[in-house]
């Protein structure tokens, strides 16, 4: 694995010099390529399913790929753990052969990770970790949401919040002013969208400043 390839196989799946939801965006092949694999990954969920309910007998989780079933886009199966005082994400690309486990060197972390190490690589041969040197690389000319990183491309839009403190610390007001400008940009941008007649998909009950768990910790896999 080197950061030509992981670069290859991004500029696949992300259009280059667009900005994620802006004009155009939705209706180049890069991205008819992400619909496509986001369809295998919702045909292939019974594998997912089976190694979370394995992981769900021996941790709190919360399965974050249920949209895939109904029509959703995301780089991965995502799901998260809660061990006492953390959360932790973890990730299998459907871009490529690729997994992460979001560790944040944190006391109690290290076990848990090589478990699930274990239970993906047994479920998915030949899937690799993304190793931090070559995930926080900064992607060149693609324009998510955010920062585009390898790890956000191939394995989730929120890899840096998929793992930190449970339950996680309140919002500042700084990062609730920054969240509501992103809304802003992203409204503004679909209704330019419906202006020009291009289809829209716009989000059901989000909430922006709602922690990315559930407000209690899970007690299995759902």
């Amino acid at each position: 694995m080197t950061r030509a390839e992981l670069l290859e196989v991004v500029y696949s799946f992300y259009p280059r010099g667009l900005i994620d939801g802006g004009l155009g965006f939705e209706d180049t092949e890069e991205v008819q390529r992400q619909r496509d694999a986001a369809r295998r990954g919702g045909a292939e969920y019974p594998r997912w399913k089976a190694m979370i309910g394995r992981l769900g007998a021996r941790y709190s989780l919360w399965d974050r790929s249920l949209h895939l079933l109904a029509g959703g886009r995301d780089p991965a199966y995502s799901a998260t753990i809660t061990i006492p005082g953390r959360m932790l994400g973890f990730h299998v690309s459907l871009l490529g052969p690729y997994y992460g486990i979001h560790r944040t060197d944190a006391a109690g972390e290290e076990a848990v990770g090589l478990d699930l190490a274990r239970e993906i690589e047994a479920t998915y041969p030949g899937h690799q970790p993304i190793p931090p040197e070559l995930g926080d690389e900064v992607v060149p000319e693609v324009c998510p949401f955010g920062r585009a990183t390898v790890y956000r491309c191939l394995l989730s839009e929120v890899w840096e919040e998929s793992s930190g403190p449970w339950p996680p610390p309140p919002v500042s007001p700084e990062k609730r002013a920054e969240k509501q400008a992103a809304l802003e940009a992203a409204s503004a941008r679909l209704l330019e969208r419906e202006r020009r007649g291009l289809p829209v998909a716009r989000p059901v009950n989000v909430d922006a400043d709602a922690p990315r768990p559930p407000a209690k910790p899970p007690t299995g896999s759902t």
